[in-house]
């Protein structure tokens, strides 16, 4: 599960040199169970970071209530990259309008602006061609999510991203305490 791998690899991405970490800081209206003590951890060792929030509304009244539960959790905290939205549902396609879709991304984003923090969006290409109308996330930052497995192919896709998610590496489950 997610919140099982969010119980932080960061021994094992310390230990890989890893630049920085993106934490899951929760979904829905919950705080991640591991997000205080991957935060610590990433403190403890000047480990740049950013985060993300997992949304799963499907109406203006469950979006309201998921984001402000996630700007109560990342309030106040100085991540070296974007508090980034994450929205990934079937139902949210099913149930909502690509200007729908858009109008949270960009709500959520200046929120986080206007509470200090940086913002972006989580998405791979499909979503950002089909999913949300991508003109108006023009100078939004972007995670972009595009598997080719090699760091040496690049992405065929530019939508302007920051970061540039090219492929997953399974760590062991570590043992050992950080």
């Amino acid at each position: 599960s997610a919140e099982r791998r969010n119980s932080l690899t960061l021994y094992a991405a310390v230990k890989a040199a890893v630049k920085f970490v993106i934490i899951r800081a929760g979904i829905r209206t919950d705080e991640d169970t591991y997000f205080r003590r991957n935060l610590s951890e990433c403190q403890k060792r000047n480990m740049p970071y950013g985060l993300y929030w997992y949304f799963e509304a499907t109406s203006d009244d469950a979006f309201k209530a998921e984001l402000a539960a996630c700007k109560k959790s990342v309030k106040g905290l100085k991540p070296s990259y974007p508090v980034f939205f994450d929205m990934e549902e079937q139902k949210q396609i099913d149930n909502l309008t690509t200007a729908q879709r858009t109008d949270m991304a960009l709500k959520f984003c200046a929120e986080m602006t206007a509470i200090g923090l940086p913002s972006g969006i989580y998405a791979n290409p499909s979503w950002m061609l089909n999913y949300y109308d991508s003109d108006r996330l023009d100078g939004i930052d972007i995670w972009l999510a595009n598997w080719t497995h090699d760091p040496e192919i690049p992405s065929q896709f530019d939508f302007g991203q920051l970061i540039w998610q090219w492929g997953v590496r399974k760590h062991r489950r570590q043992r050992r305490r950080l």
